[in-house]
């Protein structure tokens, strides 16, 4: 599984090395305001959308960590070329991270709601034996 965190770092390591807050890279990119600071978010999408708005950043080093951030002019021999299949398998991978993504947050949505309803269910329940042991206790007074 490749790390989208490390893409994550090589956007914004690309951002501050050109000098662009990330305001301004949401609102130029469209990319979805936060999508940088949270854990997920990071799509396919989103990286097509950070590569036609990053021109010169080189696809090796963004996707892979490899190479020089900037695109440059050199010799074919001095870059470590990667086919477009490898680029297809490094997509698929990403759409497969991102669909397993997507299921924990419904697991975990699921999860949520059922944790929401006990702890609605528990202070009935509290509520109940208060009044419970109010009526005691005006028994016994």
């Amino acid at each position: 599984m490749r790390n989208i965190a490390s893409i994550k770092e090589r956007i914004l390591e690309y951002l501050e090395y050109k000098g662009v807050t990330k305001y301004r890279f949401y609102l130029d990119s469209g990319i979805a305001r936060g999508v940088l600071d949270k854990p997920t978010g990071l799509t396919e999408e989103n990286i097509i959308r950070f590569i036609y708005y990053a021109k010169d950043v080189a696809l090796n080093w963004l996707i892979l960590g490899k190479g020089s951030m900037i695109k440059f002019e050199s010799s074919a021999k001095d870059l470590e070329l990667v086919s477009l299949e490898e680029y297809k398998l490094i997509i698929d991978e990403l759409q497969k991270d991102n669909f397993n993504l997507k299921k924990d947050v419904s697991s975990k949505d699921k999860l949520l709601n059922v944790q929401e309803e006990m702890i609605y269910l528990l202070k009935d329940e509290n509520k109940r034996l208060k009044a419970e042991k109010d009526i005691s206790k005006q028994g016994y007074a």
